[in-house]
């Protein structure tokens, strides 16, 4: 494990972010690219969203309150290289990234 920057990504690469009080286990899909705009102080060009997989388990919870029956919906990210089942746009930018697998 070793940290990288977002340039050095490419497709099938999987990698591990920090997200609030857990982590993330990520597989990138589509190579990192840069957007039309530049930050406003570096003039460096900013990365759009990187387009990545992961695996989450969505669970329909019940529960009764004042005698009627209500439902929310549970959403877990699972920290599993296997199975992914779910496709988000991550920003990466200005994130510590931990290079997992190159593919």
């Amino acid at each position: 494990m070793q940290e990288v920057k977002i340039q050095d990504l490419e497709a099938g690469d999987e990698i591990l972010i920090a997200c609030q009080s857990h982590f993330k286990y990520l597989r990138v899909l589509k190579k990192p690219v840069t957007g039309d705009k530049v930050h406003w102080r570096t003039q460096q060009p900013i990365y759009k969203a990187v387009k990545c997989s992961t695996n989450r388990e969505v669970k329909d919870i019940m529960y009764v309150h004042n005698g009627a029956s209500r439902t929310y919906k549970e959403t877990t990210y699972l920290f599993t290289p296997e199975d992914h089942n779910h496709t988000v746009y991550a920003d990466l930018e200005h994130r510590q990234i931990i290079l997992i697998k190159k593919n």
